[in-house]
């Protein structure tokens, strides 16, 4: 499997919110929810960081520009394609791409 086909497996086991269901939740009472930007940040972090886990397992001994460049293009794919944030403009916007 490539690293964006694993990266997904991760992902689609999280549902279309992931983490961000889990976060959301745990706003307290009476606080105002996360907005579209920051769950989309969380969402992002997330992604990412699976993937340049699974890049640094991969290869341990790569550079660190190496790591960054395959996690960033995995994550990119994956993250556009994922649930609630492929559709949002500013999401894409975030990480470089064009949402069309």
């Amino acid at each position: 499997m490539t690293l964006q086909e694993r990266l997904w497996a991760i992902v689609s086991e999280q549902g279309s919110n992931g983490p961000v269901a889990d976060a959301t939740a745990a706003v307290p009472a009476g606080e105002a929810t996360l907005t579209g930007w920051e769950r989309d940040v969380l969402g992002w972090g997330f992604v990412y960081g699976a993937a340049f886990a699974l890049a640094r397992t991969d290869d341990p001994f790569a550079g660190e520009a190496a790591i960054v460049a395959r996690a960033g293009d995995a994550a990119a794919a994956v993250f556009a394609r994922w649930g609630e944030f492929g559709p949002r403009p500013w999401a894409l916007a975030a990480i470089g791409e064009d949402a069309a």
